[in-house]
């Protein structure tokens, strides 16, 4: 690989970042690993020095098939933007990085999370309705953020922006919907794109279907004996819970990002 990464998809997890990842593999400018998440800036085992940093990119070519000198060497751990550390150790990396975050209803998002983390068998408990109750569950993994059963925590995203901007320009990072990325896929890799400072490109229609739906998910593996106990779709019950939990937040980014998010608020259209 032989220099810097200059873009990074650093959230968020259980947002289709793993199907944004393999939409960028098929642009032949950028080079971005056949593993997603190679965890670099989340990593609690580096002592941070200067020297640690110097030895990122030495540590990572191992996992970059293309040698060629693409524009753009990437990378996608959607950990990154919600570990506290991260942004900072980013920055002291590559401070003209581009970043990148998936963002998905948080209501869903935390039911998604729960979910996978059930069906992996890392975690036994019901899923929190409060987040007192999370906060007890994390507890075990004091002073550092729990990596498993913070399903709430990750969705406050206007926290985790703020915290990306006191470190870099705004330009430099660009915040897309899951939705959009599901429902118009073309349009929304256009802008992805540009803030990558690419060429537009078409896409085959078997390369969209292939990234999104058949892209091996990380919720397969270690299953539970029988997963379909746990329903996919979250059941209404839980919806209304999570939404008294978020709707403040929702607000908050709309306003945040101008966007509009009122279909994440109605169970019945939310994903």
């Amino acid at each position: 690989m032989g220099r810097r990464l200059s873009f990074l998809i650093c959230g968020a997890q259980k947002s289709g970042t793993s199907a944004l990842h393999q939409y960028l593999r098929n642009h032949p400018e950028i080079n971005l690993p056949q593993t997603k998440e190679l965890h670099i800036f989340d990593n609690e085992l580096s002592d941070w020095s200067d020297q640690e940093i110097e030895k990122i990119d030495r540590r990572i070519e191992k996992h970059y098939e293309r040698q060629s000198k693409t524009k753009h060497c990437g990378e996608a751990t959607p950990n990154s933007m919600w570990w506290e550390p991260s942004m900072k150790r980013i920055w002291r990396y590559n401070p003209e990085i581009r970043l990148i975050a998936v963002l998905r209803n948080p209501i869903t998002r935390a039911y998604a999370n729960w979910r996978m983390e059930q069906l992996r068998g890392r975690d036994n408990k019901e899923i929190p309705l409060t987040l007192e109750e999370e906060e007890i569950n994390c507890r075990k993994s004091l002073p550092l953020q729990d990596r498993t059963c913070s399903y709430l925590s990750r969705g406050f995203y206007t926290e985790q922006i703020r915290r990306v901007w006191r470190y870099f320009p705004r330009e430099q990072f660009l915040a897309i919907k899951q939705d959009d990325l599901l429902y118009h896929p073309v349009q929304t890799l256009q802008i992805v794109y540009h803030h990558l400072q690419l060429e537009p490109r078409g896409f085959e229609k078997e390369i969209l279907v292939d990234s999104w739906e058949s892209h091996p998910s990380k919720d397969q593996g270690n299953f539970l004996p029988n997963p379909t106990d746990i329903p996919k779709a979250i059941p209404e019950n839980i919806f209304s819970a999570l939404f008294k939990i978020y709707d403040g937040e929702i607000k908050k980014l709309e306003k945040l990002l101008g966007w509009d998010c009122k279909n994440w608020i109605n169970h019945d259209k939310a994903y």
